[in-house]
Parts: structure tokens; sequence; C-alpha cells
């Protein structure tokens, strides 16, 4: 079995800007600790029952301390002022970051030239957005090159034949590559036993 479990998305708007009663839900729902609300929302609150009413994972009761909250929201927006730079001058660093790839590391790398070696659409976008050199690639190290040559070889066999042609409707691109590995129209059901791998053509029976 395979459980692939997310939480934690970005969301929408300014953490600031949120109600503090839906963090405080949040916090007894067990969706944000209650040290965490402080520094992600600027909430502030304190434990006022040991003996939790909600179905939490959080153990008590907690309640919004509302000076203490004006207080600490106000002083993250002083920070945010402190730290503020232009939008021009950010992206010149975020361009020279990506050209001498600072303090990139090979993960980041690596999924941003596959990403690019995938698509064409986001290959241009992507340089044209930063204004990259036309020859500009991903220093990768030996491993990470490896791995990603494997990973196109492995999707270029027949028994990956299968093509991208789903996203090509809501996308409105028309000339995106042949990806076969990307969708597959087998599942683990189509298994003949433990040791059988996609290659094998032979189904799976309810016998076995």
């Amino acid at each position: 079995m395979y459980l692939n479990y997310l939480r934690g998305g970005s969301g929408l708007g300014d953490p600031l800007e949120r109600d503090p009663e839906d963090v405080l839900s949040d916090i007894h729902d067990g969706y944000v600790l209650p040290r965490h609300a402080a520094d992600a929302y600027g909430v502030v609150v304190e434990k006022v029952d040991d003996n939790a009413k909600h179905n939490s994972a959080v153990e008590g009761e907690w309640e919004i301390d509302d000076e203490a909250t004006e207080q600490r929201r106000r002083e993250m927006r002083e920070e945010r002022t402190e730290d503020a730079k232009p939008v021009s001058e950010w992206y010149e660093d975020e361009r020279a970051r990506i050209i001498e790839e600072e303090a990139l590391i090979d993960d980041i790398k690596k999924t941003y030239a596959s990403s690019m070696r995938m698509s064409d659409h986001f290959d241009t976008f992507f340089r044209e957005f930063w204004n990259l050199p036309e020859d500009f690639e991903f220093d990768l190290s030996e491993q990470a090159e490896r791995s990603l040559d494997n990973r196109f070889d492995t999707g270029l066999r027949p028994m990956w034949d299968n093509y991208t042609q789903r996203h090509k409707t809501w996308a409105d691109v028309d000339d995106e590559p042949y990806v076969p590995y990307t969708w597959l129209n087998r599942s683990i059901q189509s298994l003949s036993g433990p040791k059988a791998t996609f290659g094998d053509h032979k189904q799976a029976t309810d016998d076995d």
C-alpha cells in the first residue's frame, strides 16, 4: 500500500490578514500547531484548559490574546518593511542566482532541467522570463544527470508507449513533445505476480 499525504499548502492571501478566529479553529482542528500560529499568522494564543473539547491532535483548549496578536502583527509588518526590496532589484538578484547557480541544490536544478526537457513551452517561457542565454543549461552533477537520463530513456521504451494528449486540451498547447512515461494505461493490477514488471505482458487473473 502506498500513502501520499499532503497538507500545509500555501493558501491564498496575506497570512497576516487572516481572521484570527479561523486560525484558532485550525488549531483546535489539528491543522496548525499553537506555537506556529504566531510565526505564520501573527496570532498569539494561550491555553485555557488542558481538556480538549474538539476532535483534535492538539491537547487542550486555546483562546486568542487579542492585544498580543495586534502587537505581533504590527511587529511582523515592520519587519517586512525593513526586509523589503523593489521587485526589479529582486528580479536581478534571482536572475543572477539562476545563471550562476548560486545555492541551487541538485534536486532543484534537476526539477527545472526535467521540465525544460519535457516541454518546449515551459523551456521557452522559463528562458524568456529570466532572460537567459539560448545555450543556458543547468550544470548537474553526474548522479543527477544520470538520473535524469534514465528517466527519459525509460520513457522511450516501447512498453511505456502512451502519449500525453490530455493536458493539451486545457493548456491549449499544440507543440508538446512525446513524453510516453507520464501517464500509463496499466496499474498494479496488471502485474501477473509479485516479481513481475510492466515489461511482462501477461495480465493478472482473478486466480492470481
